[in-house]
């Protein structure tokens, strides 16, 4: 897959979030036409399951495109220094819904929901966990299928980090 390919189709994800952030009348008349009237949160959660099939798409093609079918082996200093940064990212991902839950998790403070302020772990350690979660995520996944590291095997993560990263301060600035 081509790169502009590749970050064109994930930045459909962040895009949608940052009209949600900036504009939530327009996102909520969205929600309402796909049958969401007053439940944004849950059709922005049914739009997390669509992005993260965008996400396995990519980089599926990606994969296949530098290794075909076969199935990735893993070294042992892969294993030391991916499985950290994976099993840290999931459990700042799980943490965030466990703290917040689908309403502060899908923008619910946008359209009207009471999303009460969290200082616990993981608010009590960094400002944006549940990108810090999703940036380690897909770092621990591609040190995982990294073999005889290809020229470009950091490409899409780097495209995944600026996304992240433009989420959190871009459309998040000031909030």
């Amino acid at each position: 897959m081509e790169y502009m390919a590749a970050s064109l189709l994930l930045s459909a994800e962040r895009l949608t979030y940052g009209v949600v952030w900036k504009q939530p009348k327009v996102f909520s008349k969205v929600a309402h036409r796909f049958g969401y009237p007053g439940k944004e949160p849950e059709f922005i959660f049914n739009l997390v399951r669509l992005f993260k099939l965008v996400q396995i798409y990519v980089f599926s093609t990606w994969y296949y495109g530098h290794y075909g079918t076969s199935l990735p082996t893993l070294s042992f200093s892969q294993f030391l220094i991916g499985t950290p940064i994976l099993a840290f990212g999931q459990l700042l991902n799980f943490m965030v819904w466990y703290r917040i839950g689908i309403n502060g998790v899908c923008y619910g403070c946008k359209f009207g929901r009471n999303i009460p302020w969290c200082t616990k772990f993981p608010y009590s350690h960094f400002n944006h966990p549940q990108y810090l979660g999703a940036i380690l995520t897909v770092w621990g996944m591609f040190i995982f299928c990294w073999q005889e590291c290809p020229y470009d095997w950091f490409a899409i993560p780097i495209i995944e980090t600026a996304l992240y990263v433009c989420s959190m301060y871009i459309w998040e600035a000031g909030n």
